[in-house]
């Protein structure tokens, strides 16, 4: 039983203290609609009316550059279609496919990459940095799931399973892709011959990007355009940047506790390597922290990006917790359960994208 209940336990946990800062700020959290904001209309436009790619002028958007939902990934629209085929309307659909996936997660997390069963490191990545996006209408969880179950198969050396998971999570959300490097980084750093390790870097690397090529078929196919997703994101000016240029622009732009949330989040990274190194780092190590700091870093390296959003997915960096001292791991879930209760209160009133 506790497979499931101490999972899910930790679900209902992190989802009561979001439902408490929403009704502390005024608002009704039950209500499936304020969970739905900014790219959540993007993933219902495409459940409902497939993709669209339209020149922006044509719609008095702008005098140049292209429009339409075509820069968001398929997955996640997807279930929601299916739901709705079946009879449910789309927003509570979505937010349900949401909570599904972060319960899914949290199962993964506790079942196959925990160690010692620690349930306040499970809170921990319950409530993980941007973990208002695990339970709103976003394929954050989605993708964290299988980000996560792909690391689980790379631990497993079963690298055909880990490119299915990784391909899995590029075609959920658009730095899914990035799990393909981390897996041929792996595969070329186990033992074994330097023929074998190659062919299983191709192997895994190589259907984990098929996630992304797969993408742009969908959109050759229906939009006439291979790149719709690079046309339409290209209006955001998403530019080369320098990591630490950006965290600090964006750490000054947005609410106090959003910038402290991106501050923290490079602390802990760099603490939890410091840790590891002292306690002797093992491959394990390198591969969850390795991953987390992929997708802590690349957006970062990029101008005009959502870091509140895009730092969800330090989450398997998260998972190291479950060896530490319990006093340390009760204080970061204090400290994480504040950020969340203090950050989903500007999701709610719509200044938070």
């Amino acid at each position: 039983m506790g497979k499931v209940l101490v999972p899910l336990g930790a679900f209902v946990a992190a989802r009561l203290l979001l439902v408490a800062a929403g009704r502390k700020a005024g608002f009704d959290p039950f209500d499936p609609v304020l969970w739905a904001k900014w790219d959540s209309g993007h993933y219902l436009s495409i459940a409902r009316d497939g993709y669209q790619l339209v020149e922006c002028w044509r719609i008095g958007y702008a005098p140049s550059g292209w429009c339409g939902n075509a820069g968001w990934m398929p997955a996640y629209p997807a279930l929601i279609a299916l739901a709705m085929r079946l009879g449910a309307r789309p927003i509570p659909a979505g937010v349900a496919i949401s909570a599904g996936f972060e319960i899914a997660l949290l199962a993964l997390l506790w079942n196959r990459l925990f160690v010692r069963k620690n349930p306040l490191a499970l809170l921990a990545c319950a409530l993980a940095p941007g973990a208002l996006y695990f339970h709103a209408m976003f394929p954050i969880s989605m993708c964290a799931f299988f980000v996560v179950l792909c690391l689980s198969f790379l631990l497993e050396d079963r690298f055909a399973l880990a490119g299915l998971a990784g391909a899995a999570a590029a075609f959920s959300y658009s730095t899914g892709f990035l799990v393909a490097p981390v897996a041929v980084a792996w595969a070329l750093t186990r033992e074994g011959p330097v023929a074998q390790r190659a062919s299983r870097a191709a192997l895994a690397g190589g259907i984990a990007a098929a996630g992304l090529l797969a993408v742009f078929a969908i959109q050759q196919v229906t939009v006439g355009a291979w790149d719709g997703f690079l046309r339409v994101q290209a209006k955001y000016d998403h530019h080369l940047a320098f990591p630490l240029a950006t965290l600090v622009r964006e750490s000054m732009k947005q609410g106090r506790a959003i910038g402290v949330q991106s501050v923290a989040v490079g602390v802990g990274m760099i603490a939890l390597f410091a840790w590891r190194l002292v306690r002797g780092f093992r491959p394990r190590d390198g591969l969850l922290l390795g991953c987390a700091s992929v997708f802590w870093l690349f957006p970062l390296s990029l101008g005009n990006v959502s870091l509140t959003r895009s730092e969800a997915l330090v989450l398997p960096a998260l998972v190291l917790l479950d060896e530490a001292p319990p006093a340390v791991v009760a204080c970061v879930c204090a400290f994480l359960g504040t950020l969340a209760w203090l950050i989903v209160q500007f999701f709610f009133r719509g200044t938070l994208v």
